[in-house]
């Protein structure tokens, strides 16, 4: 009886561990936006992409259907774009949802990410590049 609640225990903890699991984390010393985009940032050896956007985007980010950790940058005052970061923590992609398009963020080498853009009807051609303090201004369609 004990091998049969065990193995349940290990089976309930493999599908939390395969569902979505998306955060943004909260900033402290030496893990933040900054850390990651900044120029000097302690973190950009490490694979992340850095992105702006409206808030519009980050507004629509379907938390439950999405697979990420990330920083936003402290913006008061400043409503007309985000900035954010999302942290590639592989072996699988991160990924923001939103109702009709998805942001996926896989590595690329050991230092960068590589980021592929997709939407209802249109995917963007090769996917992107990103490292170190690169910033992508996501395309509009992500949003409207």
């Amino acid at each position: 009886m004990k091998i049969q609640n065990s193995l349940a225990t290990v089976a309930f903890a493999l599908f939390l561990a395969s569902t979505a699991n998306a955060n943004w984390l909260q900033p402290t010393p030496g893990n933040s936006w900054g850390d990651y985009c900044q120029k000097g940032g302690s973190k950009l050896d490490e694979p992340h992409a850095c992105f702006r956007a409206a808030p519009a985007f980050i507004n629509n980010i379907s938390m439950e259907d999405s697979n990420f950790r990330g920083y936003l940058k402290d913006q008061s005052g400043k409503s007309d774009s985000v900035e954010f970061v999302v942290l590639y923590y592989g072996p699988q992609k991160s990924f923001l949802r939103t109702a009709g398009n998805v942001l996926e963020v896989t590595l690329s080498g050991r230092k960068c990410a590589y980021i592929y853009l997709t939407g209802r009807g249109w995917t963007w051609s090769d996917g992107k590049r990103l490292c170190k303090t690169e910033t992508w201004d996501l395309p509009t369609k992500m949003w409207e």
